[in-house]
């Protein structure tokens, strides 16, 4: 992709992230350039240093050179090169960040967009999204059917289980994942997990599913190899149960059109202790705080769960929720766009 492109998407490693940004420049339907913009090279003692630890030599080697682009879509920490960005080329590259803007007044990008667990205060530069932009990846006809062919001699239903891991947020513990494979269900188990599954869980689920008795096949994340299992189980299982520790892979699902259960996972108990913390201020010098940058709002992804369960977007795995369902409308995306064509100059 060239640097020539009107949208430039500034990427960092989280798969689940860099899959949002391409989904929205994909439907911009603007020419992309892409760039790996995590952790650039910072050099103290250069003479041109500027804001946001850039330098022009460290923007150089991620590719990052004029002509500018006319928009510039941030996630996570990567909002310091969209910064940096727009410094260089004058004020012309907009922004459009997703997700919690963090050391930087919320009034110094164009349009942010949290995701639905961000406990992001309201204003006009702020729009919100039932959910995240993931979408389940494409699966073709030839392996669709393969695959499908591969999985017909389990019986059905077939349940997919998508595990995540541990994060600095949550605390999945592999004996809940292992108690739940035990438990007794009609039908197969599909297990794929995913890039922040512990390589060292991999043996006991293989251990728990052959203990389990039930049919089963196991897809273990290879980096590099793709997710064709992962693809494979979001377009074919009857049933999808996600561990509730990924918005994105919860988006995956639900788009996917088959009923969702997500399996709740705890906080870790420093986000506790910080929400905790967080509602002893009062409201209105919480959003001053967030505004002026000095506070990056709260991640609630167990709140945001817990209100698609109550609305029977998904169900809660163990609680007897009643059976997810589909809205007829997903229109996240399109209203999106539509913010950001003025952006475009549309």
């Amino acid at each position: 992709m060239s640097s020539e492109a009107r949208v430039w998407l500034l990427t960092g490693p989280r798969p689940g992230e860099v899959a949002q940004q391409r989904r929205l420049a994909q439907a911009l339907a603007e020419s992309l350039g892409e760039f790996w913009t995590d952790k650039p090279v910072f050099e103290p003692g250069a003479a041109d240093a500027r804001a946001f630890g850039w330098t022009p030599e460290a923007a150089e080697r991620c590719g990052l050179m004029s002509p500018w682009p006319a928009l510039a879509i941030s996630f996570g920490k990567t909002l310091d090169a969209a910064l940096w960005l727009r410094q260089r080329s004058g004020g012309q590259t907009r922004i459009v960040h997703l997700g919690r803007p963090r050391g930087v007044a919320a009034a110094e990008i164009d349009l942010i967009v949290p995701m639905p667990q961000d406990s992001m205060p309201t204003a006009p530069n702020v729009h919100r999204l039932r959910w995240p932009l993931n979408a389940p990846p494409p699966l073709a006809d030839r392996q669709r059917d393969a695959a499908a062919q591969r999985l017909a001699p389990l019986p059905r239903p077939w349940t997919a289980l998508v595990v995540g891991g541990t994060s600095r947020h949550f605390d999945l513990r592999l004996d809940a994942l292992r108690s739940w494979i035990a438990a007794p269900r009609a039908g197969s188990l599909l297990v794929c997990t995913s890039p922040r599954t512990p390589s060292h869980w991999l043996a006991p689920l293989r251990e728990a599913l052959a203990e389990s008795g039930r049919p089963h096949e196991f897809a273990a994340f290879k980096p590099g190899a793709g997710s064709s299992a992962y693809a494979e189980y979001l377009h074919l299982a009857d049933r999808i149960v996600v561990t509730g520790d990924t918005a994105s892979m919860i988006a995956d699902a639900w788009r996917s059109g088959a009923p969702v259960s997500v399996l709740p996972v705890p906080a870790r108990r420093r986000l506790r202790l910080r929400r905790a913390l967080r509602g002893c201020v009062p409201a209105s010098l919480a959003q001053v705080l967030v505004d002026r940058g000095w506070w990056a709002s709260t991640v609630d992804l167990d709140r945001w769960i817990a209100t698609l369960a109550a609305e029977g977007w998904v169900a809660i795995e163990g609680l007897g929720s009643p059976a997810a369902r589909r809205p007829a409308i997903d229109d996240d995306l399109a209203v999106l766009v539509a913010r950001i064509g003025p952006l475009l100059g549309r």
